[in-house]
């Protein structure tokens, strides 16, 4: 129990500094365009962060790392690291799901995003029939569009809805899949 209030409380600390950062500004795809940036500035580093604790306990992170080849045409890979505790089985099933991922984002519109995504999972799962823990790496390919919304010139905010086309395999998470990611260029 103790450290489940240790997460939530860096959690509410980590978000309850944000509105002091963010300053709704939008940037128009037209300044995008016609401003020459330096090669460095092509890099970003985003992250997604998930946390749901109680009989159910899911706690996510996933890191990336991207670069623009083009002014709206994206390429990056990230990791994934999904802590999973079910405590309505007795004994409570636990898994560490760890992952990787490649992905291409093309921005279509001012605000709106294309994302195709190879996913690598490798988890614990419980074979229903032997009873037994087994591991499994399992693909995914996910496919779907996200909405950008931006703080400032260099930090923005992402919303992505994702289907995974991969359905003879088993898969952890169900469709669709939401993410919401934080990022910025540096």
């Amino acid at each position: 129990m103790g450290k489940q209030r240790h997460l939530l409380l860096l959690f509410l600390i980590t978000f309850s500094t944000l509105p002091g950062i963010v300053k709704a500004q939008f940037i128009p795809r037209e300044k995008q365009a016609t401003t020459t940036t330096p090669q460095y500035d092509r890099f970003y580093v985003e992250s997604s962060l998930g946390l749901q604790i109680g009989s159910i306990t899911n706690i996510e992170v996933a890191p990336s790392v991207g670069y623009a080849i083009f002014p709206h045409f994206y390429a990056g890979i990230g990791f994934s690291y999904i802590y999973f505790r079910n405590s309505y089985y007795t004994p409570a099933y636990q898994a560490h799901i760890v992952g990787g991922s490649l992905y291409m984002r093309y921005q279509l519109f001012e605000r709106f995003l294309l994302q195709g995504e190879y996913q690598l999972l490798n988890y614990d799962y419980l074979d229903i029939f032997t009873g037994e823990k087994k591991r499994t790496t399992t693909p995914g390919y996910l496919l779907g569009a996200g909405y950008r919304q931006w703080f400032d010139e260099r930090l923005y905010g992402d919303i992505f809805l994702l289907w995974n086309l991969n359905d003879k395999d088993p898969y952890p998470f169900s469709n669709p899949i939401v993410r919401i990611t934080f990022g910025g260029f540096f």
